[in-house]
């Protein structure tokens, strides 16, 4: 294998020839078309065993189900008129014709996103390294845990980000400055701490010589963070309630309280980075993913805001490898091992093969570790017991009726007006109540305490009630 090109500007030349040769590559494109259709199995059939949830799949299908209807973005589960005073994510609209065909349309959508950013990533590969290493990048992302994990936990904005990603940094690397900057642009429309991202974008053109342009979209993007946080969402709330998803807390109440917090003690940022252990954990194989091989490429500093977004932060799950929270830095990790490889094979011409080959066999090897494996065990494409008579339950509902219900099953009603959690408080007057009361798992019985204060809940909503359906653990009561 031949190394092509080893940074941006000697990616110059024949840059459109790459672009389209890698997305003519069969491997890459059939690698492709074989992920999405993988995925897309993967999270429908999650769906339809009841095993999705309230949050976020609920939470999101009722969403995208308003703006189908050409209706504001509400979302009772989050008790807002629009979902936009919670985090800004106008990207959600785009979705709304996929809505038109169902929920599991949405989450083929979703995967079909997601793979897509291996394209851009292959064309970015191509320009720079042979055949057989552009198709071990895109195997490694296509594989990657993150993308696993964000693909099997229900549906959520960011999945936009790793093609608008993948897009800004392969344009930039062609010189096409304008459709960069547009990418970056639409990443602050997925959602507001994009921004982050997208100020390291800025500083990155400055490292490719375009520093007046690095310097304002940098500025642009702490700009607009500034206005997305302190008055849309406030506004977009319905009562001026300030942004609450800060989570740095331990540095300051809010970015520029934080900032001076880090200038005071700057040695504080190391000391919460590597603690607790989980964070080393998590920091090794998303850096272990890819050889490490991101952290020879100026790419490298488009890792900062994402991995200190995780590793910085005081919630807890931001620490781990699950749900969504590594989905963003996939495309990075991806693209800066592309560029990584091919200045180290310009030192070890070997290093190309052997790389390649080991990027394969991590990916392969960490398949059984991640959710993918679900795929290979017949157990998953049957309903959980406590979940057998749930479809038959759930037919009892009838459209547009204003319904509690249980986490796992409030993913499957959610296309209405009115879709509340079942929990912690009892239900309104008005409402259905559909409970899987035989589902004792963290998830099936939040936001309860466990599954006997479920059950308890169900059995005092039974008062001024009438019982519709029960059977297996699955209760349906309608008002009187």
């Amino acid at each position: 294998m031949r190394v092509r090109a080893a940074a941006a500007p000697a990616a110059r030349e024949g840059a459109g020839r790459g672009g389209d040769g890698a997305r003519r590559d069969p491997v890459v494109v059939a690698a492709a078309l074989a992920a999405v259709a993988a995925y897309s199995l993967l999270a429908v059939v999650r769906h339809r065993t009841f095993r999705s949830t309230g949050f976020d799949l609920g939470l999101f299908d009722q969403v995208v189900w308003h703006y189908s209807r050409l209706e504001a973005p509400a979302s009772t589960l989050k008790g807002l008129p629009s979902i936009l005073g919670d985090h800004f994510s106008p990207v959600l609209a785009l979705l709304a014709p996929v809505r038109w065909l169902g929920t599991d349309a949405l989450l083929v959508a979703q995967a079909a996103l997601v793979v897509a950013a291996a394209l851009p990533i292959a064309a970015f590969t191509r320009r720079r390294l042979g055949e057989g290493a552009t198709r071990a990048v895109v195997i490694a992302y296509l594989l990657f845990g993150g993308v696993q994990e964000a693909l099997w936990f229900d549906l959520h904005e960011v999945a936009f980000a790793p093609l608008l990603i993948a897009l800004c940094v392969d344009a930039a690397d062609r010189r096409r400055f304008g459709r960069s900057v547009a990418a970056a642009a639409a990443l602050l429309a997925v959602k507001e701490d994009m921004a982050f991202l997208v100020i390291a974008i800025g500083l990155w053109y400055a490292l490719l010589g375009r520093r007046a342009l690095g310097a304002a979209v940098a500025a642009g993007a702490a700009a607009w963070f500034v206005v997305v946080t302190e008055l849309l969402i406030p506004w977009a709330a319905g009562g001026g309630a300030a942004y609450g998803y800060w989570d740095y807390r331990q540095f300051g109440d809010g970015p520029l309280d934080s900032l001076l917090g880090v200038l005071r003690e700057p040695w504080r940022v190391v000391t919460v980075a590597v603690s607790p252990a989980e964070k080393l954990r998590t920091l090794a194989y998303l850096l272990g993913a890819f050889l490490g091989l991101a952290l020879l490429s100026p790419l490298r500093w488009l890792l900062v805001p994402l991995l200190a977004a995780r590793l910085l932060s005081d919630t807890p799950k931001h620490w781990t490898l699950e749900d969504h929270y590594s989905l963003t830095i996939a495309p990075v990790l991806a693209l800066g091992a592309a560029d990584g490889l091919a200045r180290l094979a310009r030192r070890w011409p070997r290093g190309e093969r052997r790389a390649a080959v080991a990027l394969v066999a991590v990916a392969v090897a960490l398949v059984p570790a991640f959710p993918l494996r679900e795929l290979a065990r017949p157990a998953f494409y049957a309903p959980p017991p406590a979940y057998r008579a749930a479809g038959e339950a759930l037919a009892r509902v009838p459209d547009g009726a204003p319904v509690s219900a249980s986490n796992r099953l409030v993913s499957h009603l959610s296309a209405r007006d009115d879709i509340r959690l079942l929990g912690p408080g009892p239900p309104r007057p008005q409402d259905w109540v559909v409970a899987a009361t035989g589902d004792a798992s963290a998830a099936g019985v939040f936001p309860n305490r466990d599954a006997a204060a479920l059950r308890a809940l169900v059995d005092r909503a039974r008062t001024g009630r009438q019982v519709v359906f029960e059977r297996g653990g699955i209760v349906v009561l309608r008002p009187r």
